[in-house]
C-alpha cells in the first residue's frame, strides 16, 4: 500500500465531458471507466494516482482551450494543494495553515 491522496478535478468546458472521458480512457491503463466518470462528474478519486501530473498535462495538451484544476488532499496532515493545467503547463499552489488571533482578554 502506498501513499493515498483524494483527488477532485474541475474543468471549464462541461460540454466536452464525453470527449475528455474518451481521451483519458485511451491514454491511461490504470484508471477504469467508473473512476474517470466520478472524477469528471464532480466526485473524487482516492488512492495513489502517482502519474496524475503527467496525465493531466497530457490531457490539457489535448484540450488546450480547457482549464483543468486538480485538487489533492494527502493522507499526511498539511498535504493539501491544487494544480491548474492550461495547454500543457501547470501551476501548483499549496495550502497554508494560518491561526487566527486570540480574542482580546477581558479588562
Amino acid at each position: 500500500m502506498g501513499y493515498s491522496t483524494e483527488y477532485t478535478l474541475e474543468y471549464d468546458t462541461p460540454d466536452d465531458y464525453e470527449d475528455i472521458k474518451d481521451f483519458i480512457l485511451k491514454s491511461t491503463d490504470h484508471l477504469i471507466e467508473y473512476e474517470i466518470e466520478d472524477l469528471l462528474g464532480g466526485g473524487s478519486l482516492t488512492g495513489g494516482w502517482y502519474e496524475h501530473e503527467e496525465e493531466v498535462l497530457e490531457l490539457s495538451r489535448g484540450f488546450p482551450a480547457t482549464i483543468f484544476v486538480l485538487y489533492g488532499t494527502g493522507s499526511e496532515q498539511g498535504d493539501v494543494w491544487k494544480k491548474r493545467f492550461i495547454n500543457g503547463e501547470v501551476e501548483i499552489i499549496r495550502a497554508t495553515l494560518v491561526f487566527p488571533d486570540f480574542e482580546p482578554l477581558p479588562e
